[in-house]
């Protein structure tokens, strides 16, 4: 079946919760395990049904936030998905009450036990209304920027279509892109603050009515981190301000210099050399097609995947009006396939974003035989290694995609990865200094953003542009808004991907098979025991990151 064949129904919430509802009684009384395993597999069997519609109505939202069907399905999910979330909740804590756990835990593994029993600490009835709150105030926030329709020389660019312009050689239009696109957010930043000041307080509310000090403790059991704290990520943090800001701040000014500028300002950062960055050598169409030719390339097990995806149309690429911004891959429960959305705009982002979510992708399709929706996909920091170990394996093709400008592509894109370890650094620590403190105003929390580029990115100017120099740049990076405490989950990812890289360059089989196995374990796993099943180090030990940035050094050089 093909995407656009997948029939969307609104699910009956009521109906859903009165059945889990008498499933959570039946595990209570249960008095054989047969009986809880048959009761068990009735549960899957309804969560994934609504699962699947909740996906469904969140893809076809995506793909147009102006469509008004979508629009109200997205709207009364926001608002019901708590009383979903109660129901399995519930289900879930008779399970693990249940005299026959541990007959289900030979079954299902550990993890999802740990993960439920964060669950039960994180939600309950208390918080239902505030939940679905949340929600609204996400997708408002999703709207705003999806609707963004920028004029520049008489054409109009969503924000997604506007990076295309801050990687041009010409300074001058760099510049006036800077400028139309802070003045988007000049125009929406009271909105923006609004939003953003709701979700604080609801989340702290949330967090203070579960127990919690603060939504800091609650926003880490929410991501399920089961075997590692802020202060082991605050360690982390530091190994970032003492090896990479360095390390970025000096390839920075050796960026400076290649691009002759006297100031180094914003709309210079995202361009590399001063003849351009690495230039595509084909339209999304035949992007698609090269991209089938890697996988093909890589394993025939891959080819098989990425034929799969485009056969049954579960990509959707490029950038138009009204599509939300940003990419993502999602996994559709009761067809067991994965789903790809992104915004091509004519720079390299394409091709990394393809590979990107090919990798999430390709992981949830390995993993897709396994018991639960829960343990398809691992934690998201997890989860993020094949993602992003991913665009690295595939560098042997790079030249399918840029022809001679290979190298310079894995030049940029290996600039990239080192200048993001700052960045996600910055936006992690804003967050923890957010949710300690939630009474700060918008220009409280603008100065604490200020805060932040002194401390982490020492090398931004804003050449007079308004939003931005206000303190203002965090409120376009949309994982603040719906996915608190996330960001740092890519960087803690990109070491583990940055060694795949190495081991690669070294015996490119036995990376690949160890990156297959890996995938397969899904999130059957925490974070740090998938990472000691792949041989992987640990990013919070503190030579980890000290490793991987030599070699980034000695390649750069």
């Amino acid at each position: 079946m093909k995407l656009t064949e997948m029939q969307y129904q609104r699910p009956d919430i009521k109906g859903f919760h009165s059945s889990v509802n008498e499933l959570t009684q039946t595990i209570k009384t249960a008095d054989s395990y047969a009986v809880v395993k048959k009761t068990a597999e009735e549960f899957i069997k309804l969560k994934n049904g609504i699962s699947r519609a909740s996906t469904l109505a969140h893809i076809r939202f995506s793909q147009n936030t102006k469509d008004p069907f979508y629009s109200e399905e997205q709207n009364f999910l926001d608002a019901n998905s708590p009383l979903i979330e109660e129901a399995v909740t519930d289900f879930f804590s008779a399970v693990l009450e249940s005299p026959f756990r541990k007959d289900l835990e030979k079954e299902w593994g550990e993890q999802i036990f740990r993960m439920a029993d964060l669950q039960r600490k994180v939600f309950s009835s208390k918080i239902i209304e505030l939940s679905g709150q949340e929600n609204e105030l996400s997708t408002r926030y999703t709207k705003i920027l999806g609707s963004a329709q920028i004029e520049l020389d008489g054409q109009k660019y969503t924000l997604s279509q506007l990076r295309s312009w801050t990687t041009r050689p010409e300074r001058l239009d760099r510049k006036r892109a800077a400028g139309a696109r802070d003045s988007f957010f000049v125009e929406n930043a009271r909105e923006l603050d609004e939003i953003y000041d709701e979700l604080v307080k609801k989340r702290h509310e949330m967090a203070q009515k579960q127990g919690y000090a603060n939504f800091v403790e609650m926003g880490y059991d929410r991501m399920t981190r089961t075997d590692y704290s802020p202060s082991d990520v605050e360690k982390f943090r530091k190994q970032i301000l003492e090896l990479a800001v360095p390390l970025a701040h000096r390839e920075r000014k050796k960026q400076q210099e290649r691009l002759a500028i006297s100031e180094f300002y914003i709309y210079d950062e995202s361009i590399y050399f001063p003849d351009g960055n690495a230039k595509l050598h084909a339209d999304p169409t035949g992007l698609v097609e090269a991209a089938q030719t890697m996988y093909s390339e890589l394993s025939e097990e891959a080819g098989t995947f990425f034929r799969m995806l485009r056969e049954r149309e579960l990509m959707d690429l490029e950038s138009r009006d009204g599509k939300a911004g940003g990419g993502y891959c999602t996994f559709i429960t009761e067809e067991k396939v994965p789903f790809i959305f992104s915004n091509f705009n004519g720079t390299t982002d394409d091709v990394e974003v393809l590979t990107h979510e090919a990798g999430h992708a390709f992981q949830s399709y390995l993993a897709r035989e396994l018991p639960l929706e829960e343990i398809v996909f691992p934690t998201m920091e997890a989860a993020e290694i094949h993602s992003m170990s991913m665009e690295y394996i595939t560098y042997p093709w790079m030249h399918l995609f840029f022809g001679e400008d290979a190298q310079k592509f894995k030049q940029g894109h290996v600039l990239s990865a080192l200048y993001f370890f700052p960045y996600a650094a910055a936006v992690d620590e804003f967050q923890h200094r957010i949710y300690y403190d939630p009474k700060m105003s918008p220009e409280q929390r603008r100065s604490v953003w200020k805060q932040m580029e002194q401390k982490y990115l020492p090398w931004r100017q804003y050449d007079g542009l308004p939003f931005y120099e206000s303190g203002g740049l965090w409120q376009t990076q949309s994982h603040i808004y719906r996915s608190p405490f996330y960001y740092i989950d890519y960087a803690l990812a990109q070491v583990s991907a940055l060694e795949f890289w190495q081991r690669s360059q070294i015996n490119k089989e036995n990376a690949w098979n160890d990156y297959v196995a890996l995938s397969r374990r899904g999130g059957s796993l925490s974070y740090q025991k998938l990472l000691a099943s792949a041989g992987l180090s640990n990013p919070f030990d503190g030579k980890s990151l000290e490793n991987i940035l030599w070699a980034v050094d000695e390649f750069l050089s």
